[in-house]
């Protein structure tokens, strides 16, 4: 993951633990509150961290036409890596030495969109 990209993760954690808290606590809870939210902040910062540190930084290549289930593409196995890693594919559920965009892993690419508020039509655009 480029230095770039972990910028952007952690300037949005930042952005959503600012906005998430809520008007009209006294001060006491604002900061029970305010701790609590820091806290989880800093988990999913130490996670995201912690996977970037497993991650060998490839990028996936950008395609001209969208990636279908059923198409040939050269990055499956690197699309493997990353799924798997986000916990999106289970681990050894698609073997990595395919270059077919099917089954198992098309269902992990829609989790990623549905997780990441895309729709979840399992192409790679």
């Amino acid at each position: 993951m480029s230095l770039r990209s972990r910028s952007r993760i952690i300037l949005t954690l930042l952005v959503l633990a600012g906005t998430a808290f809520p008007l009209g606590l006294a001060s006491e809870q604002l900061l029970t509150y305010a701790t609590d939210e820091y806290e989880r902040t800093l988990q999913v910062l130490n996670h995201y961290r912690a996977l970037a540190a497993q991650d060998d930084e490839a990028v996936l290549s950008a395609t001209e036409e969208p990636v279908e289930p059923g198409d040939n593409y050269a990055e499956v196995p690197r699309l493997i890596r990353l799924l798997t890693l986000t916990g999106d594919l289970p681990p050894a559920a698609v073997p990595d030495d395919s270059d077919v965009y099917e089954g198992a892993l098309v269902e992990a690419v829609e989790r990623f969109q549905s997780r990441h508020g895309l729709e979840p039509d399992g192409n790679i655009d």
